[in-house]
């Protein structure tokens, strides 16, 4: 998760200083265009480094489906989760 924002940041840092270039943003205190140079240089770099780091990956202890089986070890993986106000004998009764 922490990859994942340092390289939103990254990206923000890089679009603020090619934005600079053109029309120094002195809201975020760069004044020349020579700072947005190296603005944008520094936010281009700490993508590419985040970018070059490997993903960890996760692995199941048990295999439960065949899918456990056949893909035993993962890069990424996310999770939904819906809050339904009621029983669960009602809600399986729905499904």
């Amino acid at each position: 998760m922490l990859d994942s924002i340092l390289l939103y940041l990254a990206f923000a840092t890089t679009l603020i200083g090619l934005l600079s270039i053109f029309w120094p943003l002195r809201f975020v205190s760069i004044r020349t265009r020579k700072a947005g140079d190296i603005f944008a240089a520094i936010g281009l770099i700490v993508a590419v480094v985040i970018l070059s780091l490997p993903v960890r990956t996760k692995q199941v202890s048990t295999p439960a489906t065949e899918l456990d089986e056949w893909m035993p070890v993962w890069h990424f993986d996310e999770e939904h989760v819906v809050h339904v106000d009621a029983a669960p004998a009602k809600v399986f009764d729905a499904i």
